[in-house]
């Protein structure tokens, strides 16, 4: 819980952690059309957060405290094959699925040449904007583009 009121308080009074709603899984392509650009509106709201009370990079843990004390060592670990978690195993990929081990290493390089430009570039990130995890207010449904807004 700690976890979770020190992220709301780091929130915009716009934002909701547990908003009412329909999944965004649940639309038709129809109805996602009209009112996806809202989702990146919000996904934008949170990585405009102010998170200066937080120290390091990468997930938060149930103390609200990151892992990782810079971005590189948040990259290398993410990809370290040692790791636990949701990534554990993540190499298997190259022999399970249709990830090229030859695409991943030359674009992992140039991530690690390239990550010290990253330092001090501190962003909340919602890292589980999976479909299931979006709502669209079932009430409102006329979208208003030019005001991106949900009338």
């Amino acid at each position: 819980m700690k976890k979770d009121n020190k992220i709301k308080s780091m929130l915009s009074s716009t934002l909701c952690m547990t908003p009412k709603g329909m999944n965004a899984d649940e639309l038709s392509p129809e109805e996602f059309a009209t009112c996806y650009e809202l989702f990146f509106d919000k996904i934008f709201e949170i990585s405009a957060s102010d998170i200066t009370g937080i120290e390091g990079y990468g997930e938060f843990d149930d103390e609200c405290k990151t892992r990782y004390v810079s971005c590189r060592d948040f990259l290398t670990g993410t990809f370290a094959e040692e790791e636990d978690g949701y990534w554990y195993h993540w190499s298997e990929m190259f022999e399970t699925t249709l990830l090229d081990r030859d695409f991943f290493e030359k674009y992992y390089k140039k991530m690690v040449d390239k990550i010290s430009y990253c330092e001090e570039q501190r962003f909340l990130v919602n890292n589980n904007t999976f479909f299931c995890n979006m709502k669209r207010q079932l009430l409102r449904k006329n979208y208003n583009k030019e005001k991106r807004t949900i009338l």
